[in-house]
């Protein structure tokens, strides 16, 4: 079965699970890792999640991968926050980190380069802008992002922020 196809049937089968406990859908990851199936799913929501949030959605869409027979060898379930460098794919996501830092990957070059760096400065129907350290600007349509993810900036502990310019 293709990877891409499960990833896609279990977004659409747990959302429902995820809106009802006020969470939101990161993404799904689904991949063979050290000979064994990982389904990786990284959920959030504004105030962020907890370990127990995890525990909590892990049992709940665990038990209802098995009853829909969604994947069908074994497998790890694991359910985390997406992490201090989230990945970015909607353009909701853009917009709610305006002003923080990311990494963006491109499909194909644009300016001679495929890999960018700089603070969101917009994200509208469909076409992110960014401003890099020397105040260059770039703008990219959403189709043409290969992968973008925030850039951690801060420090861990007492000042563990984004760092925003």
């Amino acid at each position: 079965m293709d990877r891409k196809i499960v990833q896609r049937d279990i977004e659409d089968l747990i959302r429902p699970i995820l809106v009802r406990n006020g969470m939101e859908l990161v993404d799904v990851l689904y991949r063979q890792e050290a000979g064994r199936w990982v389904l990786r799913v990284f959920i959030d929501r504004p105030d962020g999640v907890t370990l127990d949030d995890c525990a909590l959605i892990s049992h709940q869409i665990g038990d209802l991968i098995e009853v829909e027979d969604v994947i069908p060898q074994r497998y790890f379930l694991e359910v985390s926050s997406p992490g201090l460098d989230r990945v970015l794919k909607k353009e909701s996501d853009f917009q709610r980190f305006r002003g923080e830092r990311a990494r963006v990957k491109t499909r194909e070059a644009l300016a001679g380069r495929r890999n960018f760096k700089g603070r969101i400065l917009r994200c509208e129907q469909g076409v992110l802008e960014l401003e890099d350290t020397e105040g260059e600007r770039f703008e990219f349509s959403l189709d043409e992002i290969e992968k973008a993810r925030l850039e951690y900036s801060g420090k861990i502990g007492n000042a563990a922020v984004r760092g925003r310019e």
